[in-house]
């Protein structure tokens, strides 16, 4: 989920009212920088608002909403299988907080057992799709597992926030962490529609791969391409070291004499023979 134009907004909202930038003259009929995607292709969600309990019941009345109990991953597999069964209209699951404590002790073979017969699940189904994300405690930052996560899901994305490296945080303020994708869905190809179409990662044809970060507001989840600011990430441009109080240091006078060499004894003299020059005596 994200706009540009809320990016928009917040960016403006630091900006006093009714004050421009001035910036060089060449630069002035050059486009705006965006680290977003255009609006016409863009959604808005208030993280503010809630779903109103009736909408919630009068959906489950007009069986447009199933909600599933969570027992154990066989039991909800074997009650998706049911489900999908009996119903040809689309549908589309949602698995919230997957690997929670309301699951029961799992461990990472249940996860990845789970994923891997829910995929299968779905072949047998093209008009079906679901979306699941992981609890912190298995959400890990090892290499391995995100390659295990990628080959038995469609896609795989991880949200990595900056609390956990205050240098990342220092280096990009406007952002709360790094959004890095380890595996795409590719339906009906060897390519992924995001690698040849997606205007934010900018992988179309010559272009290269962007960084993305995310940032949360009050309202709204922002997902946009992570730039450094001016001066290697800090956001006021500095001429000079900032100035640091330190305490007053004595310095003590030292003298440094510089002694000459004594020559002791005589020069050595080297005489040479003229009938012989290539003799020679000291």
């Amino acid at each position: 989920m994200w706009t540009s134009s809320s990016a928009a907004n917040d960016a403006n909202e630091s900006l006093p009212s009714g004050e421009n930038i001035k910036i060089a003259w060449r630069y002035e009929q050059m486009k705006q920088f965006q680290t977003t995607v255009a609006s016409e292709s863009s959604h808005t969600f208030d993280l503010a608002v809630r779903i109103p309990t009736s909408v919630v019941s009068e959906a489950i009345s007009a069986n447009l909403l199933t909600i599933v109990p969570v027992t154990t991953p066989r039991q909800i597999l074997d009650a998706l299988r049911d489900l999908l069964a009996t119903n040809n209209a689309p549908l589309r699951i949602c698995v919230p907080s997957f690997g929670s404590p309301s699951w029961g002790d799992l461990d990472s073979q249940d996860i990845l057992r789970f994923l891997h017969e829910l995929r299968g699940l779905l072949r047998r189904y093209p008009n079906t799709c679901a979306s699941t994300n992981l609890v912190a405690e298995f959400s890990t930052a090892s290499s391995d597992w995100y390659q295990k996560l990628g080959w038995v899901s469609d896609g795989a994305i991880t949200l990595a926030g900056f609390a956990a490296d205050p240098s990342l945080a220092a280096s990009f303020p406007s952002l709360h962490g790094l959004v890095q994708i380890h595996a795409l869905p590719t339906p009906r190809g060897f390519v992924s529609a995001s690698d040849r179409f997606s205007t934010l990662r900018g992988t179309g044809i010559g272009g290269g791969d962007n960084n993305l970060g995310f940032k949360c507001t009050r309202k709204r989840f922002i997902i946009e391409t992570l730039h450094l600011d001016i001066e290697g990430g800090v956001s006021d441009r500095r001429t000079s070291a900032p100035a640091v109080a330190a305490a007053p240091v004595q310095i003590a006078a030292v003298t440094i004499e510089v002694e000459e060499p004594k020559m002791t004894g005589k020069k050595k003299r080297v005489g040479f023979q003229s009938d012989r020059p290539e003799l020679y005596d000291f």
